[in-house]
């Protein structure tokens, strides 16, 4: 995640209340969690816009490669990874989740 990300989402984190369930993203309400699909419009879109981040085809899932690929690069074992993902075959987290990205390429996610 880029430090901007963070930024924006701890300024959130400020201004959040807390609601009987007890979760980040409630329902207006505050009885229940958002569905997936309000977490995403509500909630990561205007984030994502706020960043100049194209939001387009965007989803929480992009947050499971995002984990695989911060772990592997710091060396934390594949077994590791596999149980932090839960799947059963760790060819899956090394194949699809994990991503090699080059020094570069996270020097100009930083600059953003």
């Amino acid at each position: 995640m880029p430090s901007a990300l963070e930024t924006v989402l701890r300024n959130y984190m400020r201004h959040w209340k807390p609601n009987p369930a007890g979760v980040l993203f409630a329902t207006r309400g505050g009885l229940r969690p958002r569905s997936r699909a309000n977490v995403v419009r509500v909630g990561l879109k205007p984030v994502l816009c706020k960043l100049g981040i194209p939001s387009a085809n965007t989803g929480l899932h992009a947050f499971r490669h995002g984990l695989a690929t911060e772990l592997a690069d710091q060396s934390v074992p594949a077994s590791v990874l596999q149980q932090q993902l839960r799947h059963a075959d760790v060819k899956t987290t090394l194949k699809i989740y994990s991503h090699v990205i080059p020094q570069w390429q996270r020097d100009a996610m930083e600059n953003l």
